[in-house]
């Protein structure tokens, strides 16, 4: 007898094993090729450091208690890229709060990835920034 596991959708998020953090990753790859850092939610920002070949240093949450190597002085002096999932594929701006820690931060644009479970179609979709070096 053999047991077979199929990851499922669990509630409305993505599993693991079919989240596009490749494609996404490969989005990063166009904006900086190689960035120093990356912020965002800690699920998307995990993920996406490994599948970058310099494997940046991840800004989890954009919070020093999350990510004691990093602050926000270390990353307005380095750069990153933030990318992070939203809902509407028109999305037109960084979210408030980060655009006020960052105010040099410039939006990037959304762009929309199909996971790789062959039983859904289902999209993420994820808007970037980037914060230049100063």
């Amino acid at each position: 007898m053999y047991l077979t596991y199929f990851p499922q959708h669990a509630q409305d998020h993505v599993v693991d094993a079919f989240y596009p953090y490749r494609a996404i990753a490969e989005a990063v790859r166009s904006i900086q090729a190689e960035p120093r850092n990356i912020a965002g939610s800690r699920y998307l920002v995990a993920g996406l450091a490994c599948y970058l070949p310099n494997h940046p240093k991840p800004y989890f949450d954009w919070e020093t208690r999350h990510s004691p190597w990093l602050n926000d002085e270390l990353i307005k002096r380095e750069g990153a890229v933030f990318p992070w999932e939203v809902k509407d594929p028109h999305t037109q701006a960084i979210p408030d709060a980060i655009q006020a820690r960052f105010d040099s931060a410039r939006f990037i644009g959304t762009q929309s990835f199909q996971t790789t479970n062959p039983r859904q179609d289902h999209a993420v979709i994820v808007a970037f920034a980037e914060l230049l070096p100063h």
